[in-house]
Parts: C-alpha cells; sequence; structure tokens
C-alpha cells in the first residue's frame, strides 16, 4: 500500500507535464450547418479544445473540430472508430444504404438510429484499401443524420493529425 501512493505521485508529475507541453487553448466557435443535430444546434455556440489531441489519442464517441482543407471552414462530427478499429459497409435490411459496422457492431448516431449510409463510395475504397481496419493516425467521422452528410461518407477516413480539437462537454448559449 505504501509504494502506491509514490507511484500516484509519479502519475500525476508526468500527466502535469503532458499538459504543460501540449497546452490546450479553449475557444468559443459557432455551430454552422443542421448535420449534428439534435445535439448540436446550427447558430449554438460551442466551447473547442484546440490543441487537445496534439498529446492525446483520438478517442471514440469525442464529439470533434476536423480542418479536412485549408480553403474550407472546419466540421464538427463525433468520432466513431479510431486506428485499430475493424470497420466495413453492409447492406441495410431495407436495402436502403449502407450499415458502418464498426467492431462487428452497426454504428450509431446519439439517437440510437444505425447509420444507413446513401452513399459512400470512398469509405467503401478504403475499406478494401485498408483491409477493413482503420490505420494509425486515422478515424471515423460520423454526423448525427444516419444517411450521411458532409462526414465520413462522403470523405471517407479523416486524418487524426487535422482534428483542430474537442469540444468540450460544456455547452455555452
Amino acid at each position: 500500500m505504501g509504494q502506491l501512493l509514490p507511484v500516484a505521485l509519479l502519475l500525476a508529475a508526468l500527466a502535469a507535464r503532458v499538459r504543460a507541453d501540449c497546452p490546450v487553448v479553449a475557444e468559443t466557435r459557432t455551430v454552422r450547418g443542421r448535420s449534428m443535430e439534435p445535439l448540436f444546434q446550427s447558430g449554438r455556440s460551442i466551447r473547442l479544445l484546440r490543441g487537445y489531441y496534439a498529446c492525446r489519442p483520438a478517442r471514440r464517441g469525442d464529439v470533434v473540430v476536423y480542418s479536412f482543407a485549408a480553403d474550407r471552414d472546419p466540421i464538427i462530427k463525433t468520432i466513431k472508430a479510431v486506428a485499430g478499429d475493424r470497420f466495413s459497409l453492409r447492406r441495410s435490411p431495407d436495402g436502403g444504404g449502407w450499415n458502418v459496422m464498426i467492431n462487428g457492431a452497426a454504428a450509431r448516431n446519439s439517437r440510437g438510429v444505425a447509420y444507413a449510409l446513401r452513399g459512400a463510395r470512398v469509405l467503401a475504397s478504403q475499406e478494401k484499401v485498408h483491409r477493413g481496419i482503420v490505420p494509425d493516425n486515422a478515424c471515423l467521422l460520423l454526423g448525427e443524420d444516419p444517411g450521411g452528410s458532409f462526414d465520413g461518407s462522403r470523405l471517407g477516413l479523416a486524418d487524426a493529425g487535422s482534428l483542430a480539437g474537442k469540444v468540450d462537454g460544456l455547452m455555452l448559449q
């Protein structure tokens, strides 16, 4: 029991050092567009933790801001798969789209609705190229629309190095 305290102190010191080496800047951003409704309404202010992923791994379920092109506004999406996860597309039971399977289970939005993407050519191509495994430094980002939006259904896997930051759970007015 006496040895746990020094280990705990060492871990706390290391955690403090990581935070000091990887500064996170909180900034207020305004959501534009409806692809993340009902989680985030268009016009709503959010708190972005810019630089959060500089020294932290992307995690399934994180809501992030992603910069996919220098000349375009970044997008807000949810991480559904991270490096090492298995992913595949399967025809939805009703034939109306493609279910996104992550580690053998259908990916679902925040309301519990399975994605049935209307189009996912890029993601289907990446499934073949990467043999159904999300490669290192990549992740799958999806919005709230089960049919897909301007997200992984159109863009394919995202470069985790282009994650601008994590959306803080604190929602602003």
